[in-house]
């Protein structure tokens, strides 16, 4: 039987009415001068150092069924944990987290981990989202990714302006969102590469194949945006669509190649709603900080696609949601049968 610990993350805050726990999974209260009186005698014997049975026994005056109940409410929050017979290693302690909380929300959380621990990602675009939600999935613990972008630092890149000062204005983007991700998430591989590389044929191969393109680039023209498009439905890659338009996150179509709406489909405003919001050469007030929510906001939905652990509400669909009063509306798009870049079949089918 495993000795038992406090977790990490546990913290137990006494009150005049009872006792406020928190742990990764959330914080809860148990009231009464009784929990305080017990907690006081447990806590000091969780040390990692005694199993059940030995907690049982150490508390003889408790009866029997008390202790082990109060030690299961303790263990489905996440206050307590068995110690692993073998030291963990740095990664497996690392991404303790991101395995509860697959473990809460997951009916497979082993199947989803698996898949987290083996995707690839394209990312076209470091606009501020974009460097936002590559930060975000590196550290969710991604383990390879690929960035695409042409763009130079700018005074709006406030992650990496944030973390290397004006020094940064200028360089390449995304040499340097990469240097940041090697610092933070030293586990994912990163790749720099320009546009160009969507048109090589080392993507397309089945060890370069990405499991999911991400979009988070200006939309000024549509050149990059068909190729990217193109590039997810002759690959089948399923591919995820966003961008800030004024003060107006705009997060989708998620397109299942040869199934659902693809992103060009989208731009056929007669038939699929226009997207709402000032053009992307308009900056609102407190950008910086919308596109932090909206590459967060991406970063979210990519994970949900790659673990698997709920479904995507997004196959085919915007999700608009102004960031200044957060009120949020869906959008379903009609697939083009003429569409230039999605009219011929590939197989893959949305879930």
């Amino acid at each position: 039987m495993p000795t038992l610990r406090l977790s990490r993350s546990a913290s137990i805050t006494p009150t005049d009415v009872g006792v406020i726990f928190r742990s990764d999974l959330g914080t809860f209260q148990l009231t009464g001068a009784d929990v305080s009186a017990f907690l006081e005698r447990m806590v000091p014997l969780l040390d990692g150092s005694r199993d059940r049975e030995a907690l049982i026994e150490a508390l003889s005056d408790y009866s029997r069924r008390s202790v082990t109940a109060f030690l299961d409410l303790l263990e489905a929050r996440g206050l307590i944990e068995p110690v692993p017979d073998a030291a963990p290693s740095l990664d497996g302690d690392r991404f303790r987290g991101q395995a509860e909380f697959l473990r809460r929300w997951s009916d497979a959380p082993e199947q989803a981990a698996g898949r987290l621990a083996g995707a690839r990602v394209l990312l076209v675009g470091l606009e501020p989202w974009g460097a936002s939600a590559a930060l975000a999935l590196a550290a969710a613990g991604l383990p390879a990714l690929r960035l695409i972008d042409d763009g130079v630092v700018g005074p709006g890149d406030v992650a990496v302006v944030r973390e290397r000062g004006d020094a940064a204005l200028g360089a390449p983007r995304r040499g340097a969102v990469a240097s940041l991700i090697r610092e933070r998430a030293p586990w994912c591989r990163v790749e720099e590469s320009d546009a160009g590389a969507l048109d090589a044929g080392a993507l397309h191969a089945r060890d370069g194949r990405p499991h999911l393109l991400v979009w988070a680039a200006r939309e000024d023209g549509v050149d990059l945006l068909e190729r990217a498009a193109r590039f997810g439905h002759r690959a089948r890659v399923v591919s995820l669509w966003s961008r800030l338009a004024g003060t107006t996150a705009v997060l989708g179509p998620l397109v299942f190649p040869g199934a659902t709406a693809c992103r060009l489909c989208a731009t056929a405003e007669a038939l699929n709603p226009p997207l709402a919001g000032r053009p992307d050469g308009a900056a609102a007030p407190q950008a910086a900080a919308m596109a932090q929510l909206l590459g967060h906001l991406v970063a979210m939905e990519a994970l949900k696609v790659i673990t698997e652990y709920t479904p995507s509400r997004l196959g085919g669909r915007l999700l608009l949601q102004d960031l200044s009063t957060f009120e949020t509306s869906h959008h379903t798009l009609v697939r083009l049968p003429w569409c230039r870049v999605c009219g011929e079949r590939t197989g893959k089918r949305a879930p």
